[in-house]
């Protein structure tokens, strides 16, 4: 099942390779799509109760190569496939989890389902998939941002670990944010 808001929201990266696929922090995974640009963040003012270090990186102009789309695996389990063949998940040693992110590297998504338990299945032209599935900790109610899809529009569509979805200005503050559910 395939709700239409997915649809709508990743047709314009169907057919398009991912590119500069790699881990960032924790087990984070990041992917680009579309015609690159430069994204220079200038330095920011440090919050008094950061790290010595904290201050020091915030205070650097950060330049970073970014897609049109750019596409954050963000606080959810993962696992990456070749066909059947089992290559990384979420826990896996770093440099498993890289040469996984390696793999999907130049790969073009053909197609993004989102099922009713909020999993969310990538299949890339290759064999490549990646399987998106919420946090499950017991005792932990908290609603999480699975997955992240930037758009060139400046507006992030976002599917939550209840299964309900947002679609929002990049620029909104949290409590601008609506949640909808993403099945009837």
């Amino acid at each position: 099942m395939k709700p239409e808001i997915v649809k709508r929201v990743f047709s314009p990266i169907l057919g398009k390779p991912a590119w500069q696929v790699k881990k960032g922090h924790g087990s984070f995974l990041t992917f680009e799509f579309g015609k690159p640009s430069l994204n220079v963040r200038e330095p920011k003012a440090p919050y008094p109760e950061m790290s010595d270090r904290v201050h020091e990186l915030r205070g650097r102009r950060l330049v970073t190569v970014r897609g049109e789309w750019h596409l954050w695996i963000y606080c959810c389990h993962w696992e990456i496939r070749s066909k059947d063949k089992f290559l990384s998940h979420n826990e896996s040693p770093d440099a498993v989890i890289d040469e996984a992110a390696s793999f999907l590297d130049g790969q073009i998504l053909e197609s993004v389902t989102v099922l009713p338990d909020a999993s969310t299945i990538f299949q890339f032209d290759l064999g490549g998939t990646l399987k998106t599935r919420p946090w499950e900790e017991k005792g932990d109610e908290e609603v999480y941002e699975q997955w992240m899809l930037y758009e060139p529009s400046g507006m992030v569509f976002e599917i939550l670990s209840d299964v309900t979805y947002s679609h929002f200005p990049g620029n909104a503050s949290p409590d601008e944010i609506d949640s909808l559910p993403l099945f009837p």
